[in-house]
């Protein structure tokens, strides 16, 4: 064999096992599950298949398990994950979110193990990977692990308050409270703990304490801040990502931008693709941005219509039939706003109200009857933090401004309870039943005091 033809064999092998080792790479490397994407809009279809194609790092791994996760694709969503872990070892954050991954599937106990690699690697929020751990525990029926992982995490109230749940079912009353008295400073305003108070009480025997904590929790809707919350803050965020979400993202900035042009071309596509409410909130405000009355007005009464109103909704539509000078239609959103109490905007409905007939129509007892039911709403938020204090002002002036309020004297009587005043608390809340006879929760503390006649 010639020499010219044993190059020529040598340069032809050295190129068939470098083309031979880069499609065994391309045949085996790995590509992500694909999930029925069909059930999504075709604008979200179209950019995810794209972020598909293009997952190649590590980071576009973690990325794309994100995503998947964020649009409930948790089988896809594993998997990617797990991929995700084996490319980056040492990352805390990828096994954090891998192990959150894996408790929403039921996998509690892989996802332990991967919260405590987490928190080995030294991830920043150890006490909620801890909660997590907890949470784990009680859905598997191990309160004793769950308890020493909520101990763990104690600096966290929600841990305080899970802790204290568990040491009120194993009889350990005391403790419970002690660790209750530390989450209501901590989460002002919060349902849970008055609950949990109420149930305390009625275990032993003190039937007045159980009364007043579960009056306490009435009305109130803010639950204690949970790792859940920072969850569902980052799906949100990777939700807004891909396709629609991240277009209305795009039509908001430029909203808020004064770029209306822009923004209104968004919103009319995206609302054309698919009605969503948060598309009509957005485009309500760029009506009002451009001063478009009616347009703004009929946007709002067609999202009254979709769905149930609120409080906030109300306000806003008053306030623009106001500048509109339609004081009626004003007056009428304020209103039912107010009474609707749905949500917070229902004092400045009432505040909006107060000021209408004070400063329009020099209407002062009307005022005083709006302000007292604004200094209501303000007066149950401030009670639900135990601070007496600071609610009794509120509670007395709203008595002032309209003596006829039943509601105002029994938070009255309420905050004198509270400040130990227990003779003047009977007074006023035998005053409230005086105005209102059929006044369930002044009776209910009347009665738990014994002061109620039978006549009553």
């Amino acid at each position: 064999m010639n020499k010219g033809l044993m190059i020529f064999l040598v340069l032809l092998l050295v190129e068939l096992l470098v083309c031979g080792f880069f499609y065994f790479k391309a045949a085996n490397k790995p590509t992500p599950p694909i999930p029925n994407l069909s059930i999504l809009d075709e604008i979200t279809q179209t950019e995810l298949k794209a972020e598909i194609e293009a997952t190649k790092t590590p980071a576009d791994w973690h990325r794309l398990a994100a995503v998947y996760m964020a649009n409930g694709f948790y089988a896809e969503a594993k998997s990617t994950y797990a991929r995700t872990a084996e490319l980056l070892p040492e990352s805390a954050d990828v096994a954090y979110d891998y192990a959150f991954c894996l408790s929403r599937v039921g996998d509690m106990e892989e996802s332990n193990k991967q919260f405590a690699r987490a928190i080995e690697l030294g991830h920043s929020a150890p006490a909620q990977g801890m909660f997590f751990i907890g949470r784990n525990h009680l859905r598997n029926g191990d309160p004793e692990q769950a308890k020493a992982a909520f101990k763990r995490g104690i600096v966290l109230p929600l841990c305080k308050f899970e802790l204290a749940k568990i040491l009120y079912r194993q009889g350990e009353l005391d403790e419970s409270e002690e660790l209750l008295k530390e989450v209501v400073q901590a989460e002002k305003g919060t349902l849970q703990p008055f609950v949990l108070r109420s149930q305390i009480a009625l275990k032993r025997g003190d039937r007045i304490g159980a009364i007043g904590q579960s009056i306490e929790s009435e009305g109130k809707w803010v639950r204690i801040r949970s790792p859940f919350g920072e969850e569902r803050k980052k799906l949100l965020e990777d939700y807004s990502a891909v396709g629609y979400e991240r277009l209305y993202r795009e039509a908001s900035v430029a909203v808020n931008g004064r770029k209306h042009l822009e923004g209104r071309r968004l919103l009319k596509m995206l609302q054309e693709k698919d009605w969503r409410v948060a598309t009509q909130d957005i485009w309500i405000q760029l009506a009002s941005f451009t001063g478009r009355v009616s347009e703004s007005v009929k946007l709002m009464e067609e999202r009254l219509e979709r769905f149930e109103p609120s409080s906030k909704t109300l306000n806003q539509i008053g306030e623009i039939h106001m500048r509109n000078s339609e004081s009626e239609k004003a007056l009428a959103a304020w209103i039912r706003g107010g009474e609707l109490n749905s949500d917070r905007s229902a004092k400045d409905c009432y505040k909006n109200l107060a000021a209408y007939y004070r400063d329009k129509l020099d209407d002062l007892e009307t005022s005083q009857k709006y302000q007292a039911k604004g200094l209501i709403l303000y007066a149950y938020e401030t009670l639900g933090y135990d601070e007496f204090e600071k609610t009794l002002p509120m509670t007395t002036m709203a008595t002032r401004f309209d003596p006829t309020s039943a509601e105002a004297q029994f938070l009255y009587g309420r905050v004198l309870l509270g400040k130990a005043k227990t003779p003047e608390a009977i007074a006023a809340f035998k005053k409230c039943l005086e105005l209102d006879p059929t006044f369930g929760r002044a009776k209910m503390y009347l009665e738990g005091m014994g002061e109620l006649k039978e006549d009553n």
